[in-house]
């Protein structure tokens, strides 16, 4: 039989050997764990880089807009300039040819009256 000194020290191995089972098991487990966290951790800086571009690539593409947009006010505004130059022109050709068109109106009541006297005098000799 086994003294009551050696069932202690038997159980005693077997609750260490559990003991360190689970110190065993605890460290594998606390080392996955960190790696876990290493892969993820390096997951995040990836994504931390690829933000990072995207947002230097939208940036790019704001200025680009930017650009963009300022180039087209300017160039709506060159048109807008060129159509009140044409405007403009196109105004004073009117008044110009209001003025003749008045001219030649005036012209053509003077030969009217012409015409009557001359009618008048020859309607006189022909009496």
């Amino acid at each position: 039989e086994l003294s009551s000194s050696q069932t202690l020290s038997h159980d005693g191995g077997f609750f260490n050997r559990l003991e360190d089972d689970e110190v065993v098991l605890k460290d594998g487990r606390i080392e996955r764990l960190k790696l876990e966290l290493e892969r993820k951790d390096a997951e995040i800086q990836k994504l931390k880089n690829v933000i990072t571009q995207w947002e230097a690539k939208y940036k790019e593409v704001k200025a680009r807009n930017a650009q963009l947009l300022k180039m087209l006010q300017e160039g709506e505004m060159k048109d807008k300039a060129e159509i009140l130059l044409q405007v403009d022109e196109s105004q004073s050709i009117k008044n110009e040819l209001t003025i003749q068109v008045t001219s030649l109106h005036a012209a053509l009541e003077q030969e009217r009256s012409k015409v009557k006297v001359l009618q008048a005098e020859l309607a006189k000799y022909q009496d």
